[in-house]
């Protein structure tokens, strides 16, 4: 009788589980390939207005107002000074010059401009798209404080 080649069960087997152990790595590529190209350097709507909102509240409690070209910083009700300033790609918060909380990330640019009963935040993130808005300043009665 004449031998045939052929495989047999103990190499089918093996082969299956070496197929099976390569075919476990396929979700694990897909969802990193999927958070990479997710990954984004422009600034979300979102973040925005939940930082807008948090600076709000907090400056209109605070007084002693001062902004410079990349630097907000005022006095809060705990008589702590409160510091917002550009630091490379983000703007982080600062109390007492102690501290390194990220407010906001993602920023090419920002400015701090002080204008009449309030301070204007512009705001430039990585692809050039530009934020800005105005936030008015009011004493601890809710009336507005001059500038």
């Amino acid at each position: 009788m004449k031998k045939e080649a052929g495989y047999t069960l103990l190499e089918m087997l093996i082969s299956f589980s070496l197929f099976l152990m390569m075919m476990s790595f396929v979700p694990i590529i897909i969802k990193m390939t999927k958070e990479h190209q997710e990954t984004s350097v422009s600034l979300s709507t979102l973040e925005w207005d939940l930082f807008v909102q948090q600076l709000t509240s907090e400056i209109r409690t605070g007084h002693q107002v001062e902004c410079s070209h990349q630097k907000l910083t005022f006095v809060n009700d705990s008589h702590q000074t409160v510091t917002y300033e550009k630091y490379g790609n983000m703007i982080r918060r600062r109390v007492n010059g102690n501290g390194h909380e990220v407010a906001l990330q993602n920023i090419s640019s920002a400015q701090f401009i002080k204008v009449h009963q309030g301070v204007l935040i512009q705001i430039k993130d990585l692809e050039s798209r530009l934020y800005a808005e105005r936030m008015s300043l009011f004493n601890r009665e809710g009336i507005e404080m001059g500038s």
